[in-house]
């Protein structure tokens, strides 16, 4: 079985189903970079949990809800813009206002009401 250092390359286990299966075991000889100069000062020893910083739940608590603030009033501005459009214009509502009382007119005359 070929290796490299004290790992082999692949290992064969036993299986129920289909006899040999392979299991590879690569990369065995990267090193994993430390990362200590981006650590948080609270986070800096990688063996101890990390405690529960109440300062970084409530920022990432307040970005979430100014966005979702922020969403709601653009999609209100958008849903009034889009209802906007629909509704009856400045002329047709100003004719719309006029009453006049049909029993002063007699049937058959066309006439035009102004304001």
């Amino acid at each position: 079985m070929p290796q490299y250092g004290n790992y082999p390359y692949f290992s064969y286990q036993l299986s129920s189903f289909t006899g040999k299966t392979q299991v590879r075991y690569s990369h065995t000889d990267v090193s994993v970079p430390d990362f200590g100069d981006y650590r948080r000062p609270a986070s800096q020893d990688s063996n101890k949990p990390v405690s529960n910083d109440i300062s970084r739940r409530a920022f990432t608590y307040m970005m979430v809800a100014g966005m979702g603030i922020t969403g709601m009033h653009a999609s209100k501005k958008v849903l009034q813009d889009f209802l906007a459009t629909m509704s009856a214009s400045a002329d047709v509502l100003a004719m719309a206002k006029i009453e006049i009382d049909l029993s002063t007119i007699p049937e058959g005359i066309a006439t035009l009401m102004k304001d």
